[in-house]
This record gives C-alpha cells, sequence and structure tokens, in this order.
C-alpha cells in the first residue's frame, strides 16, 4: 500500500511533533529551578550563621567590657614583681649550670683558707648560712674564661687575705682591681677573675 499525502507542506509539519524538542526545555526548567532553591538554601544557612556570630560576638565583647571593669591594676603589681624575681632566679640558675667544677672547688679552698669555721670541701657559698667572716654571694660567668666574682667579707683584713690569696693562685690569670662596698655592717667586694 502506498501512502499519499495531500496535505500542504506547513501542515505537515505540524502534524509531525518532533520527539525531543521539549526535553532540553524540560531539563533547562528543572537546572534553574535546582539553582534557585540551592541558592535560597545556602543565603538562609549563610544568615543563620551570621547571626550565630553576632550573637558570640556580642557575647564576648560583653565579657570584654565586664573583665575590664574588674582589672585592678595594684593587683598586677605584685605579681610583675614576682614574675621579675622568678626570671632573675631562673637566670641565676642557668648561669650556675655552666660554672665548672674546678673553679668551685679552687674557690673553695681560697675561701675556707680565710674562714677557720669552714669544713673542708664546704662549698664557697655556705658561710652565708652560719654568718661566718666570709663567702660567695656570686659567680657570673662574663665570657668563656672570665668570670665576675661577688664574697661578702665581715671585715677589711679578711677581705684584703681573700684578693692576696686570689691572685697568688696558680688558677687565676689575672684578677681585675676589686671594688667594695660596705653594707649592713659588712664589705661586698666585686671582682673579675681570668682563669688559666
Amino acid at each position: 500500500m502506498i501512502r499519499i499525502n495531500l496535505l500542504p507542506q506547513t501542515a505537515r509539519r505540524r502534524r509531525r511533533p518532533r520527539a525531543g524538542r521539549e526535553l532540553p526545555v524540560l531539563a533547562l526548567v528543572l537546572v534553574s529551578i535546582a539553582l534557585i532553591t540551592a541558592g535560597a538554601l545556602w543565603s538562609a544557612a549563610t544568615e543563620a550563621e551570621s547571626d550565630e556570630l553576632r550573637q558570640q560576638t556580642a557575647s564576648l565583647k560583653e565579657e570584654t567590657r565586664a573583665v575590664r571593669d574588674s582589672f585592678d591594676p595594684g593587683a598586677l603589681v605584685p605579681r610583675e614583681r614576682a614574675l621579675q624575681a622568678e626570671r632573675a632566679a631562673q637566670d641565676q640558675l642557668k648561669v650556675g649550670r655552666r660554672t665548672p667544677t674546678a673553679l668551685l672547688v679552687v674557690l673553695a679552698e681560697v675561701v675556707a683558707a680565710g674562714d677557720p669555721a669552714a669544713l673542708p670541701g664546704e662549698s664557697p657559698f655556705a658561710g652565708r648560712a652560719r654568718k661566718g667572716p666570709l663567702w660567695l654571694s656570686e659567680l657570673r660567668e662574663l665570657d668563656a674564661r672570665q668570670w665576675s666574682l661577688t664574697a661578702s667579707a665581715a671585715d677589711l683584713p679578711t677581705l684584703t687575705g681573700l684578693l692576696r690569696r686570689l691572685r697568688s693562685s696558680e688558677h687565676f690569670a689575672a684578677v681585675a682591681p676589686a671594688e667594695y662596698v660596705r653594707e649592713d655592717d659588712r664589705l661586698t667586694l666585686r671582682v673579675t677573675l681570668s682563669v688559666r
């Protein structure tokens, strides 16, 4: 059988709908709706997060204001002094760690010669506890072979005897001129030693 279409050309086109022509339009509409919905949801979530952050900022500002109102600068001064004292003690301990044992042994002998109550092998710093006539207050490293020595003596002959023994010791290359000050009925000596 032969089919003959007697309709004009325009009618023939209307009569044959093309399949798949609506599908891209439908897909475009669905993607547009999905994008608009996603954007609206993201905007709502961002707004909720922004509100939460604003509330946190406000509460932190209020806490900061309360802390500033309760701050007492007068209470800070003793804590600051205690912190400075702690740091000074730590610095002194760091220097003490580097003090060579041989130098302390030599200084113990030199100090013990001027303190008849000193025990053999006793620390040169121990005289302070028993209020002896001579003790060392501080030993600090200046350079690799130079040390600053601070000592306390009961009287001038004890002080000069210490200096004489330091200068005559074979362990010290040089003993710088000493400075001394009278403090609390005692003489405080400061001298720089060069170790061999």
